[in-house]
């Protein structure tokens, strides 16, 4: 599923951005080294 820029969150505004809000974020998750991951860098 690929947002439009009307439905983009206001922090996805450079391309790095825009690429993890369309294909990261918010996709549910089920594999525990991927959750980890996301654990530590999310919250540094």
């Amino acid at each position: 599923m690929t947002d439009t820029a009307a439905t983009r969150r206001a922090w996805a505004t450079g391309d790095a951005m825009i690429h993890y809000h369309d294909t990261e974020w918010g996709a549910p998750s089920r594999d525990d080294q991927h959750l980890f991951e996301m654990l530590v860098l999310e919250g540094a």
